[in-house]
């Protein structure tokens, strides 16, 4: 990563840092155990389990590898999850563009060095554009 990309990264994680909700600081992440069977959460996971199925992933290998919905660089599919919330994490429901930049800030503050790292952090997540092009949550996330 070149030192222009790299201070770009880091600054724009840590001004996601900065509007990050305080009350989150002490939270324990990734409980299901507050995912009933009426949960979102819940339904989002059932629906992965009943219908992602050989067929499905075939059909939709078929869709996606034409490349047909858009051409965008990291930072405009980052700017598009702005208007997605995971419907599978049931932890937080700000939108996925925030949870990018968080993941990467918190790799950052743990692996200051490995800045593959903290860009592999950043992307980890742009798949789920395809649910904006109509592809099912349960689909691309999880």
């Amino acid at each position: 990563m070149t030192t222009a990309n790299s201070h770009l990264l880091k600054s724009s994680c840590t001004s996601y840092k900065n509007i990050q909700d305080d009350s989150m600081q002490n939270h324990s992440f990734r409980n299901f155990d507050k995912c009933d069977s009426d949960s979102q959460v819940y339904n989002t996971y059932k629906q992965m389990h009943m219908f992602q199925t050989v067929d499905f992933v075939k059909e939709s290998h078929g869709r996606w590898t034409r490349f047909d919905q858009a051409e965008m660089s990291i930072m405009e599919a980052l700017e598009m999850l702005n208007n997605l919330v995971d419907e599978s994490d049931p932890d937080i429901d700000l939108s996925n563009s925030f949870h990018a930049f968080q993941t990467a800030e918190g790799i950052r503050k743990e692996y200051p060095d490995e800045d593959w790292f903290q860009l592999t952090g950043l992307i980890h997540d742009l798949g789920k554009v395809m649910a904006l092009w109509g592809a099912p949550q349960w689909s691309v996330v999880g």
